[in-house]
């Protein structure tokens, strides 16, 4: 079987309220794949059904306001371990894991003194930090510092130094509730 959406405001309010009440990221890149397939006409009744859970109380189907689909009770991603759209994996590409990097150990014999010395919260920092873009991350201390990460293209990220408000783009330094200008 073979569901096209017609187009209209029945079907962007469909889409919106299940991308709305996705609750992690796993649920996003489900409801996105669905709206994909349906939107192209590859779409089936299980893609429907997926944005009918997610899309929960909008009267379109799916689950009553307030209603949360039970983690117990839902089929696992038929993706393997392996695949790049596991939603491990997704989760990973999104958020890489936070590695050290020895350039910034002052005990380590890679250690590069024109480098800044890797504070002991960075990692801890890292956890709420803010993607500027594919490769980058900043995040603030509890003292105020700002801490740039970058990608280490290898599949983590790691602390690249310390940086003034001056080198942080706008819309992440709202994000983070930085304010005013400057260091």
């Amino acid at each position: 079987m073979s569901f096209t959406p017609a187009g209209g405001g029945g079907w962007t309010k469909f889409v919106r309220g299940a991308l709305d009440a996705a609750e992690t990221v796993g649920d996003l890149i489900e409801v996105s794949k669905s709206v994909l397939k349906l939107a192209s006409g590859e779409g089936d009744l299980d893609d429907l059904v997926t944005l009918g859970i997610t899309g929960a109380g909008l009267g379109l189907g799916g689950l009553p306001p307030g209603k949360k689909v039970d983690p117990n009770n839902v089929t696992p991603s038929p993706a393997l371990p392996d695949n790049p759209w596991n939603p491990n994996a997704v989760d990973n590409r999104i958020r890489p894991t936070y590695r050290p990097n020895p350039a910034h150990d002052e005990r380590s014999p890679l250690y590069n003194p024109r480098k800044t010395p890797e504070p002991p919260n960075a990692a801890e920092v890292y956890e709420n930090a803010v993607r500027s873009d594919m490769k980058t991350w900043y995040g603030v201390s509890e003292d105020g510092r700002i801490y740039r990460y970058f990608s280490d293209n290898a599949g983590g990220v790691h602390f690249s130094g310390e940086v003034s408000k001056s080198l942080v783009p706008n819309h992440i330094k709202k994000q983070l509730g930085i304010k005013g200008k400057g260091k």
